[in-house]
């Protein structure tokens, strides 16, 4: 076989390995964890997934504020309702993002601590339900990965139904190296036009978050075909 076919052979190798480092790259998308509140508020991570998954919890100012005064909607906390666990809020009279009750909120965390490999997120997706009552309720959603100087918006849920109602945001672009940590963040709203002022609470469940797992060494071994077609050529040569 002369350096032409020697060469050839390495072209179509080359190519094969890429198509098939890009389908595995493609094949790698995987539920990353849960929340379901079964028996504690914290994460679980999926089989297989190297990484760590924070508890769902609280964070900011905890004093009501507003007219009349109600403890913040952002207060959440696991509950059991109907013999399932949920994450419901607390009274609260939040009206649009704007209030001042949105210094509070609640979140939670993911962190890749793979040492080989990169998380390329696809999606968040949960389930929501107003915990009593049909008046409009509202759950904004944004993030922050780590190294980000501020929060950038997910998506708003609205809600004005007991039953639940699954959403879904795409996640699409962010990436997590490892230890990079994903925290997503919950604040909750009643609409402008409702003067109620009781049972303003929502409930959350099965939060989970997906994405794309990409092995990093399998570059390496697209170098590792270019140098052995260059040296099958060589040996051709001789």
């Amino acid at each position: 076989m002369n350096l032409y076919s020697g060469g050839l052979i390495m072209v179509r190798c080359f190519g094969l390995l890429l198509a098939l480092v890009a389908s595995v790259q493609s094949a790698n998308a995987a539920l990353l964890a849960t929340w379901d509140f079964t028996t504690n508020t914290s994460g679980t991570v999926a089989s297989g997934i190297s990484g760590t998954a924070g508890n769902m919890s609280n964070t900011g100012p905890n004093t009501a504020v507003g007219s009349p005064n109600r403890t913040y909607g952002n207060n959440g906390a696991r509950q059991v309702v109907s013999s399932a666990g949920v994450w419901r809020t607390s009274e609260f009279n939040n009206v649009g993002p704007a209030s001042p009750l949105a210094a509070r909120y609640s979140s939670l965390s993911f962190t890749n601590t793979s040492t080989t490999g990169v998380v390329k997120m696809t999606s968040l997706d949960l389930l929501a339900r107003n915990a009593v009552g049909t008046t409009g309720r509202s759950v904004v959603v944004s993030y922050r990965v780590t190294g980000q100087a501020g929060e950038t918006s997910l998506a708003t849920f609205d809600r004005t139904s007991t039953t639940f109602v699954s959403g879904s945001a795409s996640l699409s672009g962010v990436r997590l190296n490892t230890n990079d940590t994903l925290t997503v963040y919950f604040r909750f709203f009643k609409a402008a036009t409702d003067n109620t002022t009781t049972n303003q609470r929502l409930d959350l469940d099965n939060i989970t978050l997906s994405g794309d797992v990409v092995p990093e060494p399998a570059s390496m071994a697209v170098f590792g075909l270019v140098g052995l077609g260059v040296a099958v050529a060589r040996r051709r040569k001789k």
